[in-house]
């Protein structure tokens, strides 16, 4: 993969089926993985009042096995002290890279962004997203072909598969070429939370708690949608409007 080429990527949020919602983007492979989180902003309306870091998984890690659990139980138990776990510990990641933008009065911090701690590991390297590019990372021997995440909001954990479907020679702008599913509504409360709006929506006779997912939905969510999810309105979603803030995103 050169420089000047292109990456096509299909991208989804994991545990998100009925009806599943994801996007294929064209990137170009010389843009930076802060740019790459923008553009993934965009195409699935995140409203960007979270955090955010990029994984490439250790296809050794089983998280099933008893020591990666022990090793998760740690991990909790040190972020509570500010502190690494220890290097013998199984790693989950290759590599993490993350958002290394700087705050200011004007410019502020996340609301979750003391929490990411909690994906660091001793023998995991962790990179600028500002200053790490698509090519440096997938076509390094020791990530090339690996699995790959998004991982946006260190509450909700909405954790997007990035799979490689291929390359091109030439690179143009960042387009989304396809996707399916209305977008996911932010501070949801991770997938079960999206689950019962989507439910809400579904009954005849909402009860109260469902009249007020959807009025939180429509009205107060931060990438709210006044228009709902009745009927056929979960499956939606705009490819050219997607396309046209590409487009600008310098």
């Amino acid at each position: 993969m050169a420089p000047t080429s292109e990456c096509t990527f299909h991208i989804y949020p994991k545990e998100i089926t009925n009806p599943p919602v994801w996007r294929t983007l064209s990137v170009p492979s010389d843009c930076s993985f802060r740019k790459l989180h923008r553009a993934l902003q965009i195409a699935f309306n995140w409203a960007t009042t979270h955090s955010y870091e990029f994984h490439v998984h250790d296809p050794s890690f089983d998280p099933n096995a008893e020591e990666a659990q022990n090793s998760m139980a740690e991990i909790q138990r040190m972020i509570m002290k500010q502190a690494l776990p220890d290097s013998n510990a199984p790693r989950e990641y290759l590599l993490r890279v993350n958002d290394d933008q700087e705050w200011s009065s004007t410019n502020r911090q996340p609301v979750d962004c003391m929490h990411q701690g909690m994906w660091a590991h001793p023998r995991t390297p962790l990179k600028g997203a500002s200053k790490t590019r698509l090519f440096e990372v997938l076509e390094k021997p020791e990530y090339k072909g690996k699995k790959m995440t998004y991982l946006y909001d260190y509450g909700d954990c909405w954790e997007h598969d990035i799979e490689v479907l291929g390359t091109a020679p030439v690179a143009g702008k960042i387009r989304c070429l396809d996707g399916e599913g209305h977008y996911v509504a932010e501070d949801a409360g991770c997938f079960k939370g999206w689950n019962k709006v989507l439910e809400a929506y579904r009954t005849a006779s909402p009860d109260k708690e469902q009249k007020q997912n959807r009025l939180w939905f429509e009205k107060q969510a931060s990438n709210r949608d006044p228009a709902g999810l009745s009927g056929d309105k979960a499956k939606r979603w705009d490819k050219d409007a997607i396309n046209m803030k590409l487009s600008v995103l310098a």
